[in-house]
């Protein structure tokens, strides 16, 4: 009798260690911690989840993040594959030919690549990669600032062989190249109606995907540019999400659902400080007092964004702060200066919210808006302290929840 209650606490214990400990944020702003169990993928998707007190149904549309409690940061690699459907692959290139390249992952080791579903290839420091893509042809970007137009015809080892009309055949070393842009040829469009999961790993990997099953040790994911199912281990994972289910985030909307416009502090300044999606304004990705989003706006005061609501949605949530960015500056440079804005939300021209000023060393703040019945909204992101200098504010995880 001892020993079978041994056996069972053992047991129990086991199994606490072995699932993976995660926090899940629902659209209600609900935390529950535990181990998750398994995924059910018929007709409404759900996560079952082992508390310490019950076993709970979480169903995915109805799921903001999940976060592993567990999961160690480690540093990009150099070079990250950016794929057609988004999905980023940070890696090193060890092969490739005319039709494709293998890369070395930490997250998922070896996997192939088709040439024709990647996007472009982000080399070193590439927070300040140009905009615009070249439809007709394959682009090299160089460190020194040079472009070179051509055809990529393989890759190799820490290099990329091309051809030129004019120059030939050329064999150019990623040591000096900042990026590669591949042509945009048509694709079949993503499949956007189901239920679609974004999985961030520790390497700063980004995987979009269907996710097929959760076992004890590993989540399987059948990416969606792939025709390939990858495995990932659990203690490879930071946090994971879903898109498709009962909210759009901003930075997903089409473009002619939204307008953005930056208004210089100086009148008459012309300076490139567009709003980025998915990225705080520089570039880099949207952090606010430790916790990391890949999902938002980044912005520069003052920027203004219009978002047209149609009357179809009934909240706006969102965090807002100064990037943490600002913060690590500060810490080596403790004299500098900015870092502070306001934030507000007009809704159909009236004021809804006002954050007060937000500096650089303020914790985060949260929205949960009712947006029912409105038509239009109005994100401002305002000048404070210093003018705009270091004002690298964030909409991090903003998102609308349809009725």
């Amino acid at each position: 009798m001892k020993t079978d209650l041994l056996f069972l606490v053992y047991t129990f214990v086991f199994s606490c260690w072995l699932f993976a400990q995660v926090s899940i944020v629902t659209l209600e702003n609900q935390v529950y911690e535990g181990q998750i169990l398994g995924i059910n993928n018929e007709n409404s998707p759900f996560l079952t989840l082992q508390t310490k007190k019950e076993i709970k149904r979480l169903f995915c549309q109805d799921i903001v993040q999940v976060v592993y409690q567990k999961s160690d940061e480690k540093k990009a690699k150099d070079l990250c594959v950016v794929l057609q459907d988004g999905s980023a692959i940070s890696g090193e290139i060890i092969a490739g030919d005319q039709k494709a390249l293998l890369i070395r992952s930490q997250s998922v080791g070896e996997i192939s690549i088709d040439l024709i579903k990647i996007q472009e290839i982000h080399i070193g420091d590439f927070s300040e990669a140009p905009e615009g893509k070249d439809l007709e042809n394959d682009v090299l970007y160089f460190k020194t600032g040079d472009i070179l137009k051509c055809l990529i015809v393989h890759f190799g080892p820490g290099y990329v062989l091309v051809q030129h009309p004019q120059l030939g055949e050329r064999k150019e070393y990623f040591s000096k190249l900042s990026r590669i842009a591949f042509a945009q040829l048509d694709s079949a469009p993503q499949n956007k109606e189901n239920l679609t999961a974004i999985v961030r790993t520790t390497d700063h990997s980004l995987f979009y995907g269907k996710i097929h099953r959760i076992t004890p040790n590993h989540l399987s994911l059948q990416m969606l540019s792939l025709e390939q199912e990858i495995s990932i281990l659990h203690s490879q994972i930071q946090h994971f999400a879903f898109q498709g289910g009962r909210f759009v985030y901003l930075s997903d909307l089409p473009l002619d659902q939204y307008k953005t416009q930056y208004i210089p502090y100086f009148p008459g300044a012309v300076e490139p400080f567009a709003p980025k999606r998915d990225k705080n304004q520089r570039g880099g990705g949207i952090s606010l007092n430790g916790q990391s989003f890949f999902k938002g706006i980044g912005v520069l005061s003052r920027t203004e964004i219009t978002v047209l609501l149609y009357q179809k949605y009934k909240k706006f949530q969102s965090h807002v702060g100064i990037d943490d960015q600002i913060r690590e500056m500060y810490k080596l440079r403790p004299d500098m200066i900015g870092g502070s804005v306001v934030f507000q939300v007009y809704l159909d021209g009236i004021k809804k919210w006002d954050s007060g000023i937000v500096r650089w060393f303020d914790p985060s703040q949260s929205l949960d808006l009712n947006v029912d019945g409105c038509k239009e909204m109005l994100l401002v992101v305002d000048y404070a302290d210093n003018a705009n200098v270091n004002d690298l504010a964030n909409w991090a995880g903003a998102r609308l929840i349809q009725k």
